[in-house]
């Protein structure tokens, strides 16, 4: 007997293992692409902490002496870090994205914005901004440093985060 084509068992075999292998690349596209997603955020964060203390090492004058409210001015015994100043208040990241002035009239902008109105977008939802996010600058032996302030912005209407 001559046999053309295949049969119905042959060709079940053959969809069910192109499911599978499907099911499977599918999966790892999805992975892969969520973790591209936050190595943006990671990397967008980093560049917010990096134009936040640009900004503390413009307006070096704003740090106050009073520190001993704060955790992040006590070392690991909880004793009070003797040079140790606080930015006299807390900047939002939309201040590190508009347009301001020096004392002699020059354009000073620390960092782009994702799009025409000075938003930073968080990639990991697109629809999240990053704006509303505190920043608390503080000089340490000489030395400044950003810290986020907390997860979720206190006057956030949406549940934009500021990390991940």
């Amino acid at each position: 007997m001559n046999k053309k084509g295949f049969t119905l068992i042959e060709i079940l075999v053959v969809i069910s293992i192109l499911g599978l292998v499907a099911g499977i690349v599918i999966t790892n596209v999805t992975k892969y692409s969520t973790k591209v997603k936050e190595k943006a955020l990671n990397a967008k964060i980093k560049n917010i902490e990096k134009a936040a203390i640009i900004y503390g090492q413009d307006h070096k004058n704003k740090f106050t002496s009073n520190s001993s409210d704060n955790e992040l001015c006590k070392d690991v015994n909880d004793n009070l870090i003797s040079n140790c100043y606080y930015f006299e208040r807390k900047i939002k990241v939309i201040e590190l994205t508009t347009t301001t002035y020096d004392e002699y009239g020059n354009e000073i902008k620390y960092m782009n914005s994702d799009d025409e109105n000075g938003n930073i977008i968080n990639p990991t939802e697109t629809d999240k901004m990053l704006n509303k996010c505190e920043i608390q600058l503080y000089k340490k032996y000489g030395k400044i440093y950003a810290s986020y302030i907390k997860n979720t912005p206190s006057d956030a209407s949406d549940n934009t985060k500021c990390w991940k």
